[in-house]
């Protein structure tokens, strides 16, 4: 889970729900080896739904160059 947000709509109404999401952490893992944070290259597939039973929508984007950082910043 890298994001979520409640919205609450009357019967038969819609609107768009934004999330925003910090691609670089959202891509990063702990590398014990190195002793730092890892995003690497290559494609990626965000999942968004109402839970974890439900049909999601999908949405595929690309990180262009693998990326070290330590830290709270990048």
């Amino acid at each position: 889970l890298k994001g979520f947000t409640k919205i609450h709509l009357e019967q038969g109404a819609n609107t768009i729900a934004e999330i925003k999401v910090d691609l670089l952490r959202a891509t990063s893992y702990w590398d014990e080896r190195e002793d730092c944070w890892r995003s690497e290259a290559g494609e990626y597939t965000v999942l968004v739904g109402t839970s974890s039973r439900c049909g999601f929508l999908e949405q595929s984007f690309t990180v262009e160059k693998s990326t070290t950082w330590r830290g709270l910043r990048g």
